[in-house]
């Protein structure tokens, strides 16, 4: 979990300006020990903090529930769903060549009343 100055693809999915600071958190899926997944979300700073997501360590019931509890509970999702080449870092986390391609799902949450955070 760190704290970053939002670049502009990132602001733009949250509704906010480039460089707003926002919560990031990162982490490697595994299955049997092996990274399977590499994720990486991103949440504006007042609804990281509102729901415990500006804390490093494992989310216990996951951001979704987190969120919930927090009092934002989600309402709606938007799901993007593309496929490139991945870069030499995470071919290697992934333990697998640069020529096989990588599925990258974005998805952007919003509350019921609109408001956009992005697990």
């Amino acid at each position: 979990m760190e704290r970053i100055a939002a670049p502009a693809d990132i602001a733009a999915l949250l509704g906010l300006e480039p460089g707003t600071l926002v919560v990031r958190r990162a982490r490697h899926a595994l299955i049997e020990g092996e990274v399977v997944q590499i994720q990486e979300a991103f949440y504006p700073v007042d609804v990281a903090e509102a729901c415990g997501l500006d804390q490093p360590g494992k989310v216990v019931g996951g951001v979704l529930g987190a969120m919930s509890a927090g009092g934002l509970a989600p309402g709606f999702a938007d799901e993007k769903v593309t496929a490139r080449m991945p870069t030499a870092a995470e071919a290697a986390a992934l333990g697998m060549g640069e020529r096989v391609p990588v599925l990258c799902v974005g998805c952007v949450v919003r509350g019921r009343g609109g408001r956009r955070s992005r697990p």
